[in-house]
Parts: structure tokens; C-alpha cells; sequence
């Protein structure tokens, strides 16, 4: 039985580390870490995030 809550745990660990990252990297809005590194870094940044990649 603990391993199975052991196993619970750690995959609830990994999906919610998952999601944090998703959001913190590809979220829609302005705030974004995508949207960051578009605005205060060089036009390759953008390439390679493909937001706007024939700008």
C-alpha cells in the first residue's frame, strides 16, 4: 500500500512541476516567459519561439 501512495505522490509531483512549467513558459498572455524573452531579447529568440518568425 505505500508504494502504491508512494507512486501517487510522485506522479502528482512530476504533473504538477509539468504544469508550472507549461504556464510559466507558453502562457497565452503578456507575462509569459515566451512573450518575455521575445520582448527583451534579439529577433532569434522569436524565431525560435515561432511568434512571428517573418517579422
Amino acid at each position: 500500500m505505500f508504494t502504491f501512495f508512494f507512486r501517487l505522490g510522485l506522479w502528482l509531483i512530476v504533473l504538477l512541476g509539468a504544469t508550472f512549467f507549461w504556464v510559466a513558459v507558453f502562457d497565452s498572455g503578456e507575462t509569459g516567459l515566451a512573450a518575455s524573452l521575445e520582448r527583451n531579447s534579439s529577433h532569434l529568440a522569436g524565431f525560435i519561439l515561432n511568434r512571428n518568425p517573418l517579422r
